[in-house]
């Protein structure tokens, strides 16, 4: 247990508790807010929400999985091993699966729980916009008690952000664009068929978020357990610069930004209208009929 004071009260942190259960917010692609939501999260001073890793741990666990399976495979040898000792051909022993499992949440722990830790922030987590369902089970599998926090956003919002993005030389790229759009369609689609079977999840729309920050900020403390109070709600009411010695972008109107053909042809294409209607999202009057 752990003691520390906020706003002049103390509150008592369960650390075996918090290192247990790590926060993933899993965002379905650039500009759907989950940089604004790791600010809020981090504005608990038990949280530490790590930042995006270039889809690194995808890469991890799915490898991770295929070592499981290959344990699973030769499961027999290391029975062979406990039944008859050495003298036996065990070229594929390997520990048990659940042994394996630990030690995968161990060296997460180490990436991450343990820097949090070192700060004094005892609650940690990550954020990612790649990781689609399947990775958000993975680590379930190596931290049962994990909560997942999903958020998305209205894609044609999305794809209007990203537009402007292309417009500052040296940002962003067109194909970045085309590949967060599919990101999008992949990872909002990877959620809607898992929703009913993956546990601890939180599903979050970027829109509902801003609209009542106050409500959202009750939902979110409840779903981990918290107390509203520990998060500071003014980040709401602030945009920020990528680098402190940098002014904040401009409010903008993302109508504002023109689309082209290939944009619209790219919205209107039967995988991004399907997931979007799934999502009850409509297209806005300003996207025009080709993308409906």
């Amino acid at each position: 247990m752990s003691n520390t004071e906020h706003n002049g009260a103390v509150t008592t942190v369960d650390l075996e508790v918090a290192a247990e259960a790590p926060i993933f917010v899993l965002a379905s692609g650039q500009r759907c807010g989950s940089t604004l939501l790791q600010r809020l999260l981090n504005s608990n001073p038990h949280v530490m929400i790590w930042g995006e890793q270039g889809g690194y741990l995808e890469r991890f666990l799915l490898e991770h999985q295929s070592l499981l399976s290959w344990a699973e495979r030769h499961g027999e040898l290391r029975a062979y091993f406990e039944r008859d000792g050495y003298d036996h051909f065990l070229p594929n022993m390997l520990p048990d699966v659940q042994a394996l499992q630990r030690a995968a949440g161990t060296y997460l722990a180490a990436l991450f729980a343990a820097p949090a830790r070192q700060v004094g922030r005892p609650f940690w987590g990550l954020k990612e916009v790649r990781y689609d369902a399947y990775v958000a089970s993975l680590l379930l599998n190596c931290f049962p008690k994990a909560r997942i926090v999903h958020i998305t956003r209205n894609v044609w919002d999305c794809y209007r952000s990203l537009k402007r993005w292309e417009t500052v030389e040296g940002r962003w790229s067109r194909d970045w664009t085309k590949m967060a759009l599919d990101d999008w369609v992949r990872v909002n689609a990877s959620f809607i068929e898992s929703r009913d079977r993956l546990r601890n999840l939180l599903s979050v729309r970027y829109e509902a978020m801003i609209a009542d920050p106050g409500g959202f900020l009750v939902q979110l403390a409840g779903f981990l357990d918290m107390d509203p109070a520990v998060f500071d709600g003014s980040v709401f009411e602030r945009r920020v610069a990528e680098t402190p010695d940098e002014p904040a972008l401009p409010t903008l109107n993302l109508a504002d930004v023109e689309l082209d053909q290939t944009d619209l042809e790219w919205l209107g294409t039967e995988p991004v209208q399907k997931v979007a209607r799934a999502l009850g999202y409509a297209p806005p009057a300003w996207c025009g009929a080709a993308a409906r």
